[in-house]
């Protein structure tokens, strides 16, 4: 039977396609992110500490993944500042626009985020439309 008729006859038993099948198969693991995120850096670190050069052992990371919830109209926008300062309080700029990574500049200068509508918009959807009342200053 050839492969395009082998897919068909599946899907018509009912059978998921093997990609859907791990898709739901990684979904249920990520169902809780920091756990997921302590497996993924316990798998990278033992591999990195396997093939690096130095045979090195132990953690990769000092401290273990953490997460803060933001709340707020004021609370993205606040870890965005944070985020855009980095280069300033590492002494690379002087400015965060300096930085040729940065677009705060661009954010300040028009008065408004130019990506915020979408941004806002991908963020509702991502969390089931739970934060309707966030809004664009």
């Amino acid at each position: 039977m050839p492969a395009v008729e082998r897919v068909l006859h599946r899907q018509e038993a009912g059978v998921p396609p093997p990609l859907a099948r791990d898709a739901e198969h990684i979904r249920k693991r990520m169902g809780d992110f920091s756990a997921f995120m302590a497996h993924w850096q316990q798998c990278f670190a033992a591999w990195f500490n396997r093939t690096s050069a130095e045979r090195r052992h132990g953690r990769l990371w000092g401290n273990r993944f953490k997460h803060t919830i933001l709340e707020g109209n004021e609370g993205l926008w606040t870890c965005v500042q944070y985020v855009e300062m980095n280069a300033v309080r590492a002494s690379m700029v002087d400015e965060p626009g300096d930085y040729r990574f940065c677009k705060w500049a661009i954010r300040c200068g028009r008065g408004k985020h130019p990506y915020g509508e979408h941004l806002l918009e991908d963020l509702r959807h991502s969390l089931g439309m739970r934060e309707k009342s966030w809004m664009i200053n």
